[in-house]
């Protein structure tokens, strides 16, 4: 993602965090989930070379538009033109299948930029909301590159920054 775009969608989750008390997602810097935290016994450098394979899929085009929720515990900026990242997502997934790495997804695949979860309780997801309509947000996005992250024991870093 983009430096000066990481700086706008911080400034957001920094406001979301001073205004009501979801601090967080603070903890992972903004990126677009294409599969879940998952614990594995390969090394570092054997999960970044499979995720450098699939470089062959990148660029990615998407368009960041507006905000949403799931239920009062999540919020996000939406995902618009996904087709790429869905279709890159299955062959990853797949491949971390493949490999005994991880084991078959649940759930349907919701790109989404998290604002604010976990922490976010559902009398101020109500005053987000309101919040969240009063702003506008549209950004063109060319995604160039994929990040494997690492839990540090206090926050996610990427991996190859650790």
């Amino acid at each position: 993602m983009p430096s000066p775009l990481k700086v706008k969608i911080d400034w957001i989750r920094e406001e979301i965090a001073l205004l009501f008390n979801s601090h967080h997602a603070l903890k992972t810097p903004p990126h677009i989930t294409l599969q879940p935290p998952f614990k594995s016994l390969s090394t570092i450098e054997n999960l970044n070379d499979i995720i450098s394979d699939y470089n062959c899929f990148l660029p990615v085009h998407i368009r960041l538009s507006g905000f949403g929720f799931f239920g009062n515990k999540v919020a996000f900026i939406n995902v618009k033109n996904q087709d790429q990242l869905t279709l890159l997502r299955a062959e990853l997934c797949k491949r971390l299948r493949k490999e005994g790495i991880t084991q078959e997804a649940t759930g349907a695949f919701y790109p989404h930029l998290t604002l604010a979860h976990r922490d976010l309780i559902p009398e101020q997801a109500i005053l987000l909301k309101k919040y969240l309509d009063k702003l506008q947000f549209e950004e063109e996005v060319k995604v160039e590159k994929l990040t494997l992250y690492q839990h540090s024991g206090k926050r996610w870093l990427a991996a190859d920054g650790l």
